[in-house]
């Protein structure tokens, strides 16, 4: 329609070159000069004024210079491309700083109405039609001859998004202040600083601006790449924040500065790694979306139910996907299999060119471009893994910051990943020795403990006449069990757990302290059999069984003082649960007994509620035990484990101050469920008294159901973890004086209710179990536990030579 002749279409194309490149200047270099220049300038006088009026004319040419290029270059998807990525960035920006604000009282995802963020949109609309006509009769005019190389298209629109947006208040906000902080730093005058923040700013608007050409031209790049798994970084990272949220503040921030932007480069970097190792665009991303909405579900269900982000050792739950399904809501479920329907779907209506095509042809320039994210990653690792004293090198941007600035790590899983983000726990745990390394540790300190103990037990010994191992030991975890009454706000219509009451007040008994809510049942199983205590070992280790144990020189259990094939483990469930299978035959556990993967089977099982009951369990042990023989049983049960359904007896309702209907409800189901084990508890006992052999039961509640709202434990925190204990025996025994237990103590509280002797390892615990009692935190014998647990894991296993401190 439109033609140039020869010469002046020659002379036109050699001016669009430096066009785009002095537009780009202007556009690239406006913030550094008009912040500087405000900052050092008066603009009241004559000259200020005029710099200022020629800063915007400048501003003006360059805007109308872009405009009419993009206009020429005459493509409808030009638009198309400059309006997903405005809205691109909206989200970005909005989800980024959703995500620093979860934890505030009043949060919602869009704090202001649609307004703000199109606020000045008249305008912005009536330049983008007039754009779109020109773009139109640009599409008429002849360029042949003139090629316009995709980079400086992309230049152009780049361009012209600073130009057209830059009357959008978020878009003033986001590119003075939010971004890059560029109000603050402009404040020191330092125009470097601006240049690199400005270039930033701009690059960052120039890989949407790609990344968007290539999407709508359906060409897979390694640009492309990058920027989805950017986008599916910030998407992940709002919803992992927002899964463990609470509102209220610590050391007066809501989230601490860096957290979001580590979380979101850790992301970003794994899911660029993903892409490239699947190297096909449209699979990389079905695959990552479907990743990122399980990653959320389970991190919001896991802290739902046990107060905890999801940790990467929760992998070990695979290998019973069965049991894992079962916690999850069938709504969840559906929602995958939609989210999976619409996204293959969408490949093949829509985006079957992009299928085929690999990210990266060479593998030689795969490997290339591999290593990048790879090597950034080992770099993170080895930094947090050169901490010292709990601090990383300084100097490096937001990590140094993040880590150094704010010393949370005594604090659990949940507060660390709420204010520091759920990466950064999951890097803690990837590169945080197992145990610090105490300051007195060495070859001496350790023979002298030796020394120490042997003492000590020929001490404890001289007032001892049993030996446990001529006894019948059971050990029973029960699942869940916690009075609710000890709990504020909690009433009920009766006692739900009298006959254990009753069993407390006459025996040794009282309360144990666990360490986990909702959850760590074989934390608590671990101690109780070892002795050794998880609270002595960092805070980034999840599951004792599956990160401490194989790290162990020895294992050292009560049950070792017992002939192997005289061992029984019984647990109505799956017995590769927490690697229990594994655990148990390293132990030395002949007989595995277990409603799943095992030889032997429960026998006469039955059900109450939604898992096999209490009564089943103790048939299980009742029916094994041999009087011409001296066993150990280790019981794990499962009935009150969630989730909480029984309907009767009706006459049993529970209620909470400000509980919700369903909050009651499954407090009434789990009040019902602990009466059945009162009694069949009381019934079990019963059934051992009949035996003629001694026979003793070391009986706890391993953690609380995690049923309970945050307000409960306000005002009496430590509730949250208080828990039921009593070590009854079928003989007559003495009341010993444990009242305040953790489960590490139960071998040395077990060992003196039946006032049998102790090894110089069982002596260590009997002082330490002292300590415990008597509410001391950090005393000698603890901290001697800690020096023995070190050199077991860490440490240079001096005690390899004396291994008969443990016999």
């Amino acid at each position: 329609m439109f033609d140039f002749e020869g010469d002046s279409r020659k002379g036109f194309s050699s001016l669009i070159l430096p066009i785009i490149l002095i537009s780009t200047i202007i556009t690239l270099f406006y913030p550094i000069v008009f912040t500087y220049f405000s900052n050092n300038s008066d603009t009241t006088t004559f000259v200020g004024l005029l710099i200022k009026n020629l800063l915007l004319i400048s501003i003006l040419v360059g805007s109308i210079l872009n405009f009419l290029i993009l206009a020429y270059i005459g493509r409808i998807r030009n638009v198309f491309v400059l309006l997903a990525s405005a809205v691109s960035l909206i989200f970005i920006v909005q989800g980024i700083e959703a995500s620093e604000k979860v934890n505030f009282e009043t949060f919602s995802f869009f704090e202001q109405d649609i307004h703000y963020y199109f606020s000045d949109a008249f305008p912005i609309f009536y330049q983008l039609i007039f754009l779109v006509l020109l773009t139109f009769v640009g599409s008429k005019v002849d360029k042949k001859n003139i090629p316009i190389k995709s980079v400086f298209t992309n230049l152009v629109i780049s361009n012209v998004f600073f130009a057209i947006f830059s009357n959008l208040k978020w878009f003033k906000e986001l590119y003075w202040i939010r971004l890059f902080n560029i109000e603050i730093v402009s404040q020191s005058g330092n125009i470097w600083i601006l240049l690199f923040t400005s270039i930033c700013a701009y690059l960052l608007i120039y890989l949407i601006v790609k990344s968007w050409n290539m999407f709508l031209h359906m060409q897979s790049s390694i640009t492309l790449t990058l920027f989805s798994s950017f986008v599916f970084a910030v998407v992940c990272n709002y919803y992992l924040q927002f899964g463990i949220r609470k509102e209220e503040m610590l050391l007066e921030r809501y989230i601490f500065p860096g957290a979001i932007w580590f979380q979101i480069l850790i992301l970003s970097t794994v899911f660029f790694i993903i892409y490239m190792l699947i190297n096909r665009y449209m699979l990389g991303t079905i695959c990552l979306g479907l990743l990122v909405y399980i990653l959320n579900v389970a991190n919001s269900i896991k802290f739902e139910l046990r107060n905890e982000p999801l940790l990467y050792t929760d992998l070990t739950w695979l290998k019973d996907i069965q049991l894992v399904l079962s916690f999850v809501n069938s709504k969840y479920v559906g929602q995958l299999i939609l989210y999976s329907s619409i996204a293959v779907l969408c490949v093949f209506l829509f985006m079957r060119k992009f299928q085929n095509k690999k990210i990266v042809k060479q593998p030689i320039k795969r490997l290339l471009v591999l290593m990048v994210p790879i090597g950034l990653f080992s770099f993170i690792l080895n930094v947090f893994e050169a901490e010292k004293d709990k601090k990383i090198v300084s100097g490096i941007p937001i990590i140094s910051n993040l880590n150094n600035n704010y010393d949370i790590g005594w604090l659990s899983f949940a507060e660390n990943a709420r204010y520091k983000s759920v990466a950064y726990v999951w890097i803690k745990q990837l590169t945080k020795p197992l145990i610090d390394k105490p300051a007195q540790y060495s070859k001496t300190s350790i023979e002298k403990l030796i020394n120490k103990y042997k003492s000590e037990s020929e001490q404890i010994n001289k007032e001892r006449n049993a030996n446990i191992e001529d006894e019948t030991i059971i050990f029973v975890l029960s699942e869940s069990l916690s009075d609710p009454l000890r709990q504020t706000g909690v009433k009920l219509t009766q006692d739900v757990l009298p006959n254990i009451h009753e069993i407390i007040q006459k025996n040794t008994g009282g309360t144990m302290i666990s360490d986990g809510y909702g959850g760590g049942t074989a934390n608590m199983e671990f101690q109780a059999l070892t002795g050794l205590a998880y609270r002595s070992f960092s805070d980034s280790v999840s599951i004792a069984y599956t990160e401490i144990v194989p790290n162990l020189s020895y294992f050292p259990s009560i049950s070792n003082q017992f002939q192997s094939k005289n061992r029984y483990v019984i647990h109505p469930s799956n017995s590769t649960n927490y690697n229990r299978k594994t655990i148990y035959s390293s132990l030395g556990f002949e007989k595995f007994i277990s409603h799943l993967n095992t030889d032997e089977k429960m026998q006469s099982v039955e059900v109450v509620g939604a898992n096999i009951s209490d009564r089943t369990a103790y048939l299980n042990v009742l029916n094994r035990i041999d009087e011409t023989s001296s066993q150990f049983f280790s019981l794990i049960t499962m009935q009150n484990h969630i989730p909480h359904n029984l309907d009767s007896p009706s006459s049993i309702q529970a209620m909470g101050e400000d509980f919700t209907v369903e909050e009651n409800a499954s407090l009434t189901s789990y009040a019902r469920l602990l009466s059945v084990t009162d009694r069949e508890t009381k019934e079990f006992l019963g059934k051992l008294s009949e035996f003629d052999k001694k026979i003793t039961v070391v009986f706890y509640g391993d953690h609380l159901p995690g049923i309970y709202p945050d307000t409960v434990f306000k005002n009496n925190p430590e509730s949250q973890y208080t828990t039921d204990f009593f070590i009854w025996s079928n003989y007559q025994t003495k009341k010993t004086e444990f009242e305040r237990v953790y489960s590490s103590d139960f071998i040395a509280a077990l060992l003196e209710h039946t006032n049998a002797k102790v090894t110089p390892y069982q002596a260590l615990l009997t002082r330490v179990a002292e300590e415990s009692n008597n509410s001391i935190v950090d005393g000698e014998a603890l901290n001697d536990l800690k020096l023995l647990e070190y050199d077991l894991t860490e440490g240079k296993n001096y005690l390899k030579n004396s291994l008969d401190f443990f016999e």
